[in-house]
């Protein structure tokens, strides 16, 4: 089962937290489960050393079979953004997604 955590917001869209999925043949389950509860953009914080660590590599091939628009924006473990430029345009354009009447999870 996915959990997310909604984050009250204006508009008709949400913005929501959860843990990164499950690897292997759960991820595509999950995919699925995200869609029906009615997100249509995936945000992966992770590095490329831990997508591939935690197995997620299908995640963006998944997430763009089921319609939703899949996003990377790494960040480093514990970490904070390296480039406060780039971060602040994807969080503009979750926004304007959300404030649009969009679904969007970040993990």
């Amino acid at each position: 089962m996915v959990e997310m955590y909604v984050v009250p917001t204006v508009g008709n869209g949400f913005i929501a937290l959860m843990p990164k999925p499950s690897a292997g043949e759960k991820l595509e389950s999950e995919i699925v489960a995200l869609r029906e509860k009615g997100v249509r953009v995936l945000v992966s914080l992770l590095g490329q050393d831990e997508v591939a660590k935690l197995e997620l590599q299908d995640e963006p091939i998944l997430a763009h079979r089921h319609g939703i628009k899949f996003i990377s924006h790494p960040i480093p473990d514990r970490g904070v953004p390296e480039n406060t430029d780039s971060f602040l345009s994807l969080i503009v354009a979750l926004r304007e997604e959300i404030e649009g009447g969009i679904g969007v999870v970040v993990h």
